[in-house]
């Protein structure tokens, strides 16, 4: 064990020297515990978690449990709602599955994340699986919450963004709907908590300000666990619950159920207590915590949790996945009156412990409520309910887990933990006892309860305001030198006019031409010209700027040569900007590269671009220097075969010299040996050599020339029957002319019109004419060629209408070709497809195509036959119902026939008798039967026009007293037109104005007038009808005060319906639940509503008779501690009676109210349906009972305590405070705080451990006072931080002789005891046991004090040197 504690010692060392010296004691206490857990070797049975002893050690492995997350939902308890619930193995391969209980054998789901659809709060329980390793399941709360129905906001008056409302307008905001208690908030800030009051009235909003009303579910702490608030089932219940022990039948859990609110939690635990039993509900709200009970006992006032502080005696562990940070603990007195609720805070050294108040049945606290009277283990509907701020169970965010037991606490001989569990144990009858339980091997576990199960469901409804809103500026446009004035642009507002003095107002919000002056901003409604706002500051509107002075040049630099452009500087001025053309302007004030020109300046304000300044007079910038003149050539003498270079002359120009190189220069203007190359030439100012000047296209001086090469031949042409000469050309070179006979030269290589011949061919150079080469061969000219014999025709043939072309057949030649028109030759001697034409004929030699002879005459081909021209219809006459057959005449042509089919022909060009159908023209040449020509198109014959068929009315509308005239519309056809006497016809079928009379109907061929069809019968167009009688009032009956509107009978008619108002109508004449008014009685025939009639005079409802005066307040009486009943005077009035909402009463005032809500009202004693109704007056609860609790602390070396309310149960500096020592001595002040320190200094003789203080807190206002005591055991304010033993008497010893320490011991910084002392003073001086002075370090002290308390901490002993 040793060993074990030195190595957790080292552990915390190496981390940073910080032990938690409450840890340390309780290892000490819990030997080998945790260890034991990780090492015994067990297998657990996750279903009943009895256990089983392993076959073979380490075979299988229970694994640890899923990391859970609870889910939560708002429904409506009838229809499913989803809710999701979340589990994760410690091994991303866990396979987690979802049970319906602790002993079901099927999972319902598998998977991490669980989505059920419910109707009402269920508890699943989850494990982890892998392979045949199983995890304990862990009950994980599906909730399901009530949504409160839907809550609506009324403003009055009412909002409107057309017509805001004035500031400061005082504004009711009423919720419709909704639940039990509403909140009112502005843009999220509540302004009046949860109440049952619906409404909030306020004077402070302002313009988009959001009104919000939220509503929920509240709970009354009677004990009866069964509002709505509660949600829809018990988040967990004992269901499988084995049967109780005999300890467990007098104090049990059935369930728990929470209602969540605002900032509280009231938790309604389903059980029973009677004496000497208590709940203890540990809670794991944060992270951290003990898994181990080994937490330290309550000491707080009593009475004490007895049950609370045995549990910790022998310390059971928790399931792995709780680690328990309070416990809420509930017990009752010995008669079983009134129970007690406390939340402990569980903590290493002394727990602490905050009571909540106690409350009985029928008479519940302000935060807890009890009904004791529950029935049995199945009633889940009585038992506690408690109220606890979250902060106070150390909630801020996430899941919470519970684990809930019983216990049964007479005594520290004689206290058990029964067998009666939130999540119940299922198999044992038996009491849990006493000793050391592992929960992680018992069936009850700790259930987990979503965060979103911690906030209420709400029902939520906004409006967002409409206010004249303080006036704002959009945009302000400062005066300028162009604009003298400025414009102010205040924010649109609807309903308002506009304002910049608050005297003249307009519906623009833009105001232009403003003087610079300070302007307020105004708006005011328009609908309220009293309904004014304006700004809290003013917009200025600033002076008209000041121009710039008038620019000038502060230096100039003209162009150069070198550099030929201007330079311009203006002199410099602050806040401006410079140009010289007033287009463009810069920051800087030089201008650079500047053209010959005359140039004004100008500068301008950068602040406003409209204020500008420019010079009087322009700056001047020079032309540029004259450069000299382009360079031209004067003369250039190329090389030649006897001089072998060049010479260049330059055109002369004055004060100039020569280059031809650019680099040397001569004054001379002739450059001779020049070697062939190209050159530019230069002439530069001798007075200023950067003005240099180059000719714009180089001189070149040729190559000297070479020899010609030897001559041949590119190509040469024969002699023809055309061009009776020859043609050679000779291969060309460059510089040299050509020559076929050595004695006259020409520059083409090309030498034509040569006659048979042979001939030697020359070059010579041009630019040498002594340099000449002639060919080694000559080139022969061939004799001209013999041309052919003039063509004669062997036979012609003419075109005809079956062949429409003619053939030519020339005599033969041999070696020659044949043609018809010089053109195309053929090799055949006939020409066939020839069209009508006169044709010469030709031969042309096969080896010389220039060789062509051709014959004397034309051979003529005549032309073809005529064929009929194209017919056409002169005229065509169709079928009509007189002649039912059509005709056709065609064109007459002359020497043809007719046909309209082309089989059949005649020589009339007329066709009668048609029937329907398409028929195409034929005209065919009599001489030539083959010569036929069809039209191009067919001429139809139409079909025999069809009557029309039998008309009918589409609709007839009668006359009536509207329109006292009928119309008929006739049912529509194509083609026809329409007639109701047959005579008279029209293209629309529709005909109105009608007379009373029967109508025939008629309908005609647009096309073809005899055409006719008439109706089988006539149509009748009625008379007139007649309207109703003017209306009579048979009776009026007037409001009353029972009956607060009228009812008017009018006289009854035949065939009519009533109205008064003459738009609304009734079959019934009689009118009631009228507001008083005149009414004028209508009459309508109800077969033709145009035929009504009204009465002459006006019938009268009068007004309602009044109402008694609105009831007002003559007097309230509050409850006090002494009197817990209200009073409440209304002011009197005569012959009335008064009511609070009870029934009615003579007498004006109500005695011995509950608190709660009342509302005011009168009615007349003799007619009691007039009634007036007042405000509601609110009779306060009784003064809250006060509750405090009294903490300990040390303030640097002084021991405090200090007082703080409980659930804000009064007001700290409405109280007087009262402090007592043990003999009912007062001490200290009238504070919150005691210096117990202080008053055990002023105390005569030594005070003797432990301390005993009583405080008394009275409210000043109520008189309601509460008494409760504390208990000091010991101060360790003064226990030093170091020694240091050098002799000089201070700090020489570790000091503790007024503490009754029973034993101290002292560990180095590796965890080795050093030193100890029982019935220790003021022994230790540094040294060891065994009497050696300890090196100077830090050391950790452990102190047990005779009340069994103990305290650890850091010492440092340091020696000088």
């Amino acid at each position: 064990m040793k060993n074990k504690l030195l190595l957790f010692l080292l552990l915390h060392l190496l981390l940073g020297h910080k032990l938690i010296a409450g840890n340390f004691v309780d290892i000490l206490k819990v030997p080998k515990m945790n260890l034991e857990l990780l090492i015994r070797n067990n297998i657990t049975d996750t279903i009943k978690k009895h256990k089983k002893t392993s076959r073979l050690a380490r075979s299988i492995a229970i694994l640890p449990p899923p990391s859970t997350t609870a889910g939560s939902s708002c429904g409506d308890g009838i229809n499913p709602v989803q809710v999701n619930v979340y589990a994760y193995g410690a091994n991303g391969s866990d396979i987690i599955q979802w049970f319906s209980s602790q002993t079901s054998i099927s999972p319902i789901f598998t998977g991490s994340v669980f989505s059920p659809s419910i109707s009402t709060t269920k508890t699943y329980y989850v494990q982890s699986k892998s392979g045949n390793d199983i995890s304990i399941r862990i009950p994980v709360v599906a909730s399901v919450y009530l949504a409160p129905p839907a809550v609506t906001l009324i403003a009055t008056p009412a909002n409107d963004v057309t017509n805001p409302l004035c500031l400061g307008t005082s504004v009711t905001f009423t919720a419709a709907g909704g639940a039990d208690l509403f909140e009112f908030s502005v843009d999220g800030v509540v302004q009046q908590a949860m109440s049952v009051s619906k409404t909030y009235t306020t004077n402070a909003l302002t313009n988009g300000q959001t009104v919000s009303v939220r509503t929920r579910y509240a709970v009354s702490l009677d004990g009866a666990i069964s509002e709505s608030a509660w949600g829809t089932a018990a988040m967990e219940d004992n269901f499988l619950s084995a049967p109780l022990s005999g300890n467990a039948t007098t104090g049990y859990i059935n369930s728990l159920k929470i209602s969540p609110i605002e900032d509280k939690l009231v938790f309604g635990i389903a059980g029973k207590l009677l004496n000497y039993r208590k709940v203890l509900l540990f809670l794991d709200t944060k992270p951290g915590g003990f898994n181990v009970s080994n937490y330290g006992d309550e000491i707080g006032s009593l009475p004490a949790v007895n049950g609370f502080n045995f549990f910790n005696n022998n310390p059971s562990i928790f399931d792995s996945y709780f680690q328990a940070d309070y416990c809420l603990t509930i017990s009752t007195d010995v008669g079983e009156t009134d129970y007690y609720a406390d939340v402990i805070e569980l903590k290493t050294g002394n727990s602490i412990k905050t009571s909540l108040g106690s409350a009985a049945t029928g008479s519940p606290s302000a935060v807890m409520g009890i009904n004791k009277n529950n029935i049995g283990i199945s009633d889940y509907n009585l038992g506690f309910e408690i109220e606890v701020l979250k902060s106070l169970i150390g909630y801020t965010t996430g899941d919470i887990k519970f684990f809930a037991l019983t216990m049964q606490d007479n005594d520290i001989s004689n206290y058990n933990v029964t067998n009666s569990f939130l999540s119940p144990e299922r198999s044992s009858g038996l009491d849990y006892g006493s000793g050391a339980i592992d929960y992680n091997l018992k069936d009850p576990n700790p259930v987990v309860v979503a965060a979103s199960a911690l906030t209420p469901c709400y029902s939520q409804a906004n409006i967002t305001m409409d206010f004249v809103s303080i006036p704002t500026m959009v945009s302000v446009v400062q005066p300028t030198c162009a604009l003298q004035s400025g414009a102010i642009t205040i924010a649109t507002q609807s309903g308002v006019e506009y304002s910049v003095n608050g005297t003249i107002y307009q519906a623009s919000n833009s105001f232009t031409g403003l003087a610079p002056n300070d302007y307020t901003l105004y708006v005011r409604k328009i609908a309220d010209n009293s309904c004014v706002t304006l700004s809290s500051t003013a917009i200025t509107i600033n002076s008209i700027p000041t121009p710039p002075v008038d620019p000038t040049a502060s230096s100039v630099v003209q162009p150069t040569c070198a550099i030929p452009s201007g330079t311009i500087t203006i002199a410099a001025q602050s806040g401006v900007e410079y140009s010289v053309n007033g287009t463009i302007y810069q920051t800087s004030n030089t201008f650079t590269g500047l053209a010959p020109n005359n140039y004004t300046l100008y500068v301008r304000n950068i602040a406003d671009n409209t204020c500008t300044s420019s010079s009087s007079t322009a700056i001047t910038i020079n032309a540029i220097p004259t450069a000299p003149v382009v360079p031209t050539m004067a003369s250039v003498v190329q090389p030649t075969c006897a001089i072998p270079s060049g010479t260049i002359t330059i055109a002369i120009q004055s004060g100039v010299e020569y280059s031809v190189n650019g680099t040397i220069y001569q004054a001379s203007n002739t450059f001779a040996g020049l070697a062939p190359n190209s050159y530019t030439l230069y002439v530069r100012n001798t007075a200023n050599i950067t003005c240099v000047t180059s000719s714009s296209s180089a001189i070149t001086i040729n190559t000297i020339p070479n020899q010609p090469a030897v001559p041949t031949t590119t190509s040469v042409v024969q002699p023809t029957c055309t061009l009776q000469s020859g043609t050679i050309a000779i291969a060309t070179q460059s510089g040299v002319e050509y020559s076929v006979n050595g004695t006259i030269y020409q520059a083409s290589n090309t030498f034509t019109g040569l006659a048979p011949n042979n001939y030697t061919l020359y070059v010579r150079n041009i630019a040498d004419n002594s340099c000449v080469t002639l060919s080694s061969t000559a080139i022969t000219i061939n004799a001209i060629p013999t041309a052919p014999v003039i063509p004669t025709m062997a036979s012609v043939i003419q075109p005809t209408c079956a062949i429409p072309s003619g053939t030519i057949t020339i005599a033969v030649q041999s070696g020659v070709e044949y043609s018809v028109n010089g053109t195309i030759y053929q090799t055949s001697n006939a020409f066939t497809g020839l069209a009508p034409n006169n044709y010469i004929l030709y031969v042309r030699n096969i080896a010389d195509n220039t060789c062509v002879t051709s014959s004397s005459a034309a051979i003529t081909i005549n032309a073809i036959p005529t064929a009929p021209v194209v017919p056409t219809a002169t005229s065509v006459i169709q079928p009509t119902c007189g002649t039912p057959s059509g005709s056709i005449v065609i064109t007459t042509q002359s020497g043809v026939e007719y046909s309209l089919n082309g089989t059949t022909y005649q020589s009339s060009n007329t066709f009668t008798g048609l029937a329907r159908a398409d028929y195409t023209l034929y005209v065919r040449n009599i001489a030539d039967n083959t010569c036929i020509t069809p039209s191009a198109s067919t001429i139809t014959i139409n079909a025999i026009p069809n009557p029309p068929i039998t008309p009918t009315a589409t609709s007839v509308i009668q006359p009536t007293c509207g329109t006292p005239s009928g119309s008929i519309v006739i049912t529509t056809q194509s083609g026809v037109e329409y007639s109701l006497n047959g005579t008279t016809y029209q293209s629309s079928n529709t005909f109105t104005g009608l007379a009373t009379s029967d109508y025939t109907l008629y309908i005609r061929n647009i096309a073809d007038n005899t055409c006719i069809t008439l109706s089988a019968s006539a149509i009748t167009i009625n008379p007139i009808p007649t309207p109703p009688i003017i209306p009579t009032m048979v009776s009026a009956d007037q409001p009353t005060c029972a009956v607060p509107s009228g009812t008017i009978v009018v006289a009854a008619q035949s065939g009519v319906e009533y109205s008064l108002n003459g738009a609304t109508y009734q079959t019934s004449n009689t009118f009631s639940g009228l507001a008083p008014n005149n009414y004028i009685l209508y009459v309508r025939n109800i077969a033709d509503n145009t035929c009504s009639a009204q009465s002459v005079a006006s019938v009268t409802i009068d007004p309602l008779p009044p109402l008694p005066s609105i009831p007002t307040l003559a007097q309230i009486t509050q409850p006090t501690c002494l009197q817990p009943m209200g009073r409440i005077q209304i002011t009197a009035q005569a012959n009335v009676q008064y009511s609070l909402g009870n029934g009615y009463q003579d007498n004006p005032e109500f005695l011995n109210l509950a608190p709660g809500k009342y509302t005011m009202s009168v009615r007349f004693t003799n007619s009691i349906a007039c009634i007036s109704t007042g405000s509601q007056i609110t009779i306060n609860p009784i003064p809250p009972e006060i509750q405090f609790e009294i903490s300990g602390d040390c303030e640097s070396r002084d021991y405090v305590l200090t007082v703080i309310p409980i659930a804000s149960s009064y007001d700290s500096s409405n109280v007087d405070y009262q402090w007592k020592d043990s003999t009912g001595a007062p001490v200290g002040t009238n504070s919150n705080v005691l210096n117990v320190s202080d008053v055990i200094a002023s105390t005569p003789g030594q005070e003797v451990f432990p301390i005993k203080y009583s405080l008394t807190v009275k409210s000043i206002a109520t008189g309601c006072e509460t008494t409760d005591n504390v208990t000091i055991e010991s101060i360790y304010c003064n226990i030093q931080k170091g020694i240091s033993p050098d002799g000089n008497g201070s700090n020489d010893y570790f000091d503790l002789r007024l503490m009754d320490v029973k034993n101290l011991e002292i560990f180095d910084r590796y965890g080795i005891k050093v030193y100890s002392q029982t019935n220790y003073t003021d022994q230790w001086k540094g040294q060891s046991d065994k009497g050696d002075e300890l090196p100077s370090a830090t050391y950790y002290y452990v102190i047990e004090f005779n009340n069994g308390q103990t305290k650890t901490g850091w010492i440092y002993l340091i020696r000088e040197k």
